[in-house]
């Protein structure tokens, strides 16, 4: 059974009413990439996000890695540990594998999405080398990351280096997400075209971004028909046709609770900010996109008013703390209606 989208305007302007998430702001050859073809994806119900301790650290992950399995969640978004350094990435095909063998709250078997980087080099990852720093090689602009991640560096994302790391070889990202059996990637920091140093050396970074998004989703459905490709935040790239038929779903952070470099959560949101949002993915899902949020909150009254939100728009929603490195104590409302959104936030 799939979640349908909603895009009444009568059920959006109720649930941006009263609901508070934040836009955060890459490229490829300027060739025509080729024509790309949608995945047609099962939608879930539920789904989740843990970026941290599933896999890297060996045996001492395993309890992590059952509690995911047991979990109700339909769709489980994890780190590409088979692209990491850790010593342990030979298992990530494993993992994948034992998470498809459990099943979620409508789904027979878990859907299993894999993190990548597009929009900055990581130095945990297996291509990073040990001389590499900021102008060195090129494609590394900036040692700062803005959101105060640290071993994440922002890159030239149209440097053709850059892409090759990304995808079109057997070692590339994209390539190893597909030979660990992942059924689709999140593409992190799309919005990396609003990086200054980004936009000083490419004034089209935003297309360029588009037309590297949409090169990496035509080479990987090429390779492997149906993977799917999710792009994180920047739904306002929907305004170009290619962007729109590159991805299949978008996964908005902060839409109703932001974080910050201190603070882990229960930021609330601008009603604005999520108004245009929610105006946004009216486009996306015109389109047949599917529309998943991560909102971040640490006390059970912002969680279900996030989740409410969320279920309202037809939002695929899942809230934890920013650091996403265990399940979220506070698990979806299974049962929440539509409806509008009482203002019950509270700050940590």
């Amino acid at each position: 059974m799939q979640l349908r989208h909603l895009v009444l305007a009568a059920l959006g302007a109720l649930a941006l009413s009263t609901c508070g998430g934040s836009q955060t702001g890459g490229s490829t050859s300027t060739a025509t990439p080729l024509v790309v073809v949608a995945a047609s994806i099962p939608i879930p119900h539920t789904f989740a996000a843990v970026l941290q301790n599933v896999g890297e650290n060996g045996p001492g992950d395993s309890a992590r890695i059952d509690a995911l399995a047991a979990s109700p969640y339909d769709a489980i978004l994890i780190d590409e540990i088979g692209t990491s350094s850790s010593a342990f990435a030979s298992t990530q095909n494993a993992i994948i594998a034992r998470l498809h063998a459990s099943a979620g709250t409508t789904f027979t078997h878990k859907t299993v999405y894999g993190y990548v980087n597009i929009g900055e080099a990581e130095s945990f990852r297996s291509y990073w080398q040990p001389a590499w720093q900021p102008g060195s090689p090129s494609f590394i602009l900036s040692g700062t990351d803005p959101n105060g991640f640290s071993g994440d560096y922002p890159v030239n994302f149209g440097s053709p280096e850059w892409q090759s790391i990304v995808y079109g070889s057997h070692a590339s990202l994209i390539d190893r997400a597909i030979a660990d059996g992942f059924d689709g990637v999140y593409l992190d920091w799309v919005t990396g075209y609003n990086f200054a140093p980004v936009q000083a050396l490419d004034p089209n970074a935003q297309s360029t971004m588009t037309t590297f998004v949409a090169a990496i989703s035509a080479y990987a459905k090429a390779k492997r028909p149906g993977f799917v490709i999710i792009a994180q935040n920047a739904p306002e790239l929907a305004a170009d046709p290619r962007y729109t038929r590159a991805v299949d779903a978008v996964l908005q952070e902060d839409l109703f609770y932001a974080n910050s470099a201190t603070q882990a959560g229960d930021i609330a949101q601008s009603a604005a900010v999520t108004a245009n949002l929610l105006r946004e993915f009216s486009v996306l899902e015109a389109g047949g996109k599917t529309i998943f949020s991560i909102d971040y909150a640490t006390t059970a009254a912002n969680a279900a008013d996030a989740y409410r939100c969320a279920k309202g728009a037809g939002i695929v929603e899942y809230v934890g703390n920013r650091a996403l490195g265990a399940l979220s104590s506070f698990p979806p409302l299974q049962r929440a209606r539509p409806q509008r959104c009482v203002p019950t936030r509270t700050h940590a």
